[in-house]
């Protein structure tokens, strides 16, 4: 009697359209489960970078898209979403994650078309396919992109970058449209986050008839000629651009390159769970003097090689490698950053670990098809390949939700990065501050191991004399502020602070030059002029009261405290009937000022 067992590669389970739809589900369930958590969680470090931003708060497009700022179609979003929802953090996050879900999808896709171009068995291709995305969609490296709402321009350069690949892909030789499409997508990638560059290259590489040994299809000069201009565009925004997160220096290049022969190994270990997770990992690189260095570099020119070498035999080995090293390569060399390490710069290059992924699962489920009439060892050796491979898949499952519980809040997330990388200034620093409010003894302790790691970081010294004036030494927190302003004087946050202090301490020319210079360098803040309006009502300078709080009020207009002050300056000058239209404006504002209830009855009997 024939045999009724069902293989995994059988035509069962090729991929028509119903098992499309299903594996499809299966991959957004998976991924929305895994991630839902992080609904849930606060805002992190750089978020408030967006959500601090007058543009984004104010809803002022025009200031973001021209001239352009950096990732503006990222920042778009940010005040799209912020018009939308305001600074809730689970709409945020939610939106990161459909976003995430989606290039899960578009990994989907992609790695089915290149198994049937380059792995030879045209129909073994869904369930490899869904082993590789589920490994791009699922594996603990990605948490940092995906619950770091800041870090949407990395998830939007990456669908945008997908897309164009899949749009790329599936054109055909003598059509023009997908072609411009393609290109379209691709500049609207880097408008999102500069990794992508390279991609056209990519695209090269996919259109390169490996396995057949011919040459390359033609209209290949499109995608070398548009990385080639984004490459000059990139070089010369970068050169003239003020922004230090840009890169260091074009000088400091070359130094950035060699520190990146670690860290690529850093990364290597970050995939295979060799390295631990870090938010800031502490990267001490190799120096060329040092033999290692010429080791490590030596291990990865052998992986190019070495995948170059199968270009022939396993053409999708080669592919994967190559679109690792595509999305990896201008934040880990081209472009310097001031941080040698981070982990949402793999997201992208998670794709090449997805077509490796989907490679062993596609030679597997071959195996195991022509194992079909063998003798028992050969097929048993297969099937426990097979389920290694799923018992890797359900591991990182495990890992990424373990992980997830970091990133709950910030004191875990920073406690974890600090006792990873306790030499290091950052984590102690943002630490430090996280615990200003529940454990200040705590808090001194780790602010104080940062000054010791970097004296000269004005950050530090702000954030201790902040910590001192909650404690009320305000001796300690002046000494502190005033070290803090000789590192940085441009600083208009601790101009303000000193300000507040020297206010309290009736230092009145001192307080209105440090509150007037902390306007003149940022004079968005509503802080410096509260505090310069209450410092002249205190003094008993109404007139000043009502320009310092007329001028804040051009920029807060909803802010009610700053329209009690000018109330109560107007009222000093006894001019009632202003007085009590102003005072029913602060209490229109907030109904729970009994000073302004008070002002207006006062207001109304005069």
């Amino acid at each position: 009697m024939p045999s009724r067992r069902i293989s995994f590669s059988s035509p069962r389970f090729r991929g028509s359209g119903t098992r499309q739809i299903l594996a499809c589900l299966c991959l957004l369930a998976v991924s929305f489960a895994l991630y839902s958590p992080s609904l849930g969680f606060s805002f992190q470090f750089d978020d408030q970078l967006f959500l601090q931003d007058s543009n984004v708060q104010h809803g002022n497009w025009r200031a973001l898209s021209w001239p352009p700022a950096p990732r503006f179609l990222t920042w778009l979003t940010f005040l799209a979403q912020y018009q939308w929802s305001g600074p809730d953090a689970a709409w945020f996050r939610l939106f990161d994650l459909a976003l995430h879900s989606l290039n899960a999808l578009l990994v989907f896709l992609l790695l089915q078309h290149l198994l049937a171009r380059f792995n030879g068995k045209p129909g073994i291709r869904l369930i490899p396919a869904l082993a590789g995305a589920l490994w791009f969609a699922t594996h603990p490296v990605q948490i940092e992109s995906v619950v770091y709402v800041y870090q949407r321009s990395t998830l939007l350069a990456a669908s945008l970058a997908f897309a164009a690949t899949w749009v790329w892909l599936r054109r055909r030789d003598e059509q023009k449209l997908p072609v411009v499409l393609a290109g379209v997508l691709y500049l609207a990638a880097l408008a999102c986050k500069e990794y992508v560059v390279l991609l056209p290259l990519g695209w090269w590489l996919m259109d390169s008839r490996f396995s057949q040994g011919g040459r390359s299809r033609p209209n290949l000069w499109a995608p070398l000629a548009l990385t080639g201009a984004a490459l000059l565009g990139m070089v010369v925004w970068i050169a003239r651009s003020p922004d230090p997160t840009l890169g260091f220096s074009f000088s400091s290049s070359h130094q950035y390159l060699t520190a990146q022969v670690t860290v690529f190994w850093i990364y290597l270990g970050l995939i295979t769970g060799t390295v631990p997770l870090n938010l800031d990992h502490h990267v001490l690189p190799l120096l060329p003097e040092d033999p290692l260095f010429w080791l490590a570099l030596g291990g990865i020119l052998s992986l190019l090689l070495g995948a170059f070498a199968l270009r022939r035999r396993e053409p999708l080995i080669t592919v994967s490698v190559a679109l690792f090293f595509v999305f990896l390569l201008p934040t880990s060399s081209l472009i310097p950053s001031p941080d040698l390490a981070f982990e949402h710069r793999l997201y992208a290059a998670m794709l090449g670990l997805a077509g490796l992924v989907a490679w062993a699962t596609a030679k597997l489920l071959g195996m195991q098809e022509q194992t079909a009439g063998r003798t028992l060892p050969s097929r048993a050796l297969v099937n426990v390949g097979l389920l290694a491979l799923l018992i890797l898949t359900l591991l990182l499952d495990f890992r990424t939700e373990q992980r997830l519980r970091v990133w709950r809040d910030p004191v875990r997330l920073w406690s974890d990065a600090q006792s990873k990388s306790p030499d290091k200034y950052r984590p102690n620093l943002n630490l430090g501050v996280t615990l200003m409010g529940s454990e200040p003894e705590r808090a001194r302790t780790y602010l104080r191991r940062a000054l010791q790691i970097g004296p000269g970081q004005p950050e530090a010294y702000r954030s201790l004399g902040q910590l001192e004036w909650n404690m009320g030494n305000a001796e300690q927190a002046r000494r502190f502020w005033e070290r803090a302003l000789e590192l940085d004087a441009s600083s208009a946050a601790t101009h303000t602070a000193l300000g507040q202090l020297l206010a309290s301490a009736n230092d009145f020319v001192a307080a209105r030059e440090h509150l007037e210079r902390a306007i003149t360098l940022d004079p968005e803040p509503l802080a410096p002029y509260f505090l310069l309006a209450q410092l002249h009502f205190r003094f008993g300078f109404y007139q000043e009261t009502i320009d310092w709080a007329e001028k804040g009020l051009q920029r807060h207009s909803e802010e009610a405290g700053l329209w009690l002050l000018l109330a109560e300056a107007v009222s000093a000058q006894a001019n009632w009937s202003r007085a009590a239209e102003l005072y029913r404006e602060a209490l229109r504002r907030d109904p729970s000022l009994a000073t302004a209830w008070q002002g207006l009855e006062q207001s109304l009997r005069k």
